[in-house]
């Protein structure tokens, strides 16, 4: 459950990176923002555009539910190393100082583009671990809340 003050109502135009949105109806989508190279980006999670990323600054059309300040918790029994395995989109990456999600645009041709969602943290030298499950969490403590789960090795999230 959340709290009033925990949300707000928009666009994917008002959302700020480390923030979610959450879909009002079937017609509308869950996205987590991070930031790309161009600025701030939504990934969607989950449906038919999984994992795909476009600009916030170009989503006026989708709207919903947004939940700023949340985090992102990855399962560390997913791990496995991006360059032994090809790493599926929609898994989160821990590389040099950021932690990123490998997302896809209509744009990208078989690449997989980089989405941050933290930078600045404790340099992890020349190597990488990604993993595959992940989710999305607000609160700490005895008040954290799960808000999505996702596991790229279904490309689908998972409904909390």
């Amino acid at each position: 459950m959340l709290a009033g003050v925990e949300f707000t109502v928009g666009t994917l135009a008002d959302a700020q990176p480390l923030s979610l949105m959450l879909p009002r109806s079937k017609n509308e989508a869950t996205a987590l923002i991070g930031q790309s190279e161009k600025g701030p980006a939504a990934i969607f999670i989950g449906g038919r555009y999984s994992f795909y990323f476009i600009e916030v600054s170009k989503g006026a059309n989708w709207k919903g539910l947004l939940i700023p300040h949340v985090r992102v918790e990855v399962d560390e029994t997913s791990l496995f190393d991006p360059y032994y395995l090809s790493a599926p989109l929609g898994s989160v990456v821990r590389t040099d100082t950021r932690l990123v999600i490998l997302a896809n645009t209509e744009h990208s041709f078989g690449q997989r583009p980089e989405v941050t969602l933290e930078s600045g943290l404790p340099p992890a030298n020349e190597l990488s671990a990604a993993f595959s499950r992940w989710c999305v969490t607000i609160g700490s403590g005895p008040d954290k809340r799960i808000l999505k789960e996702v596991d790229t090795e279904t490309e689908t999230a998972i409904p909390s």
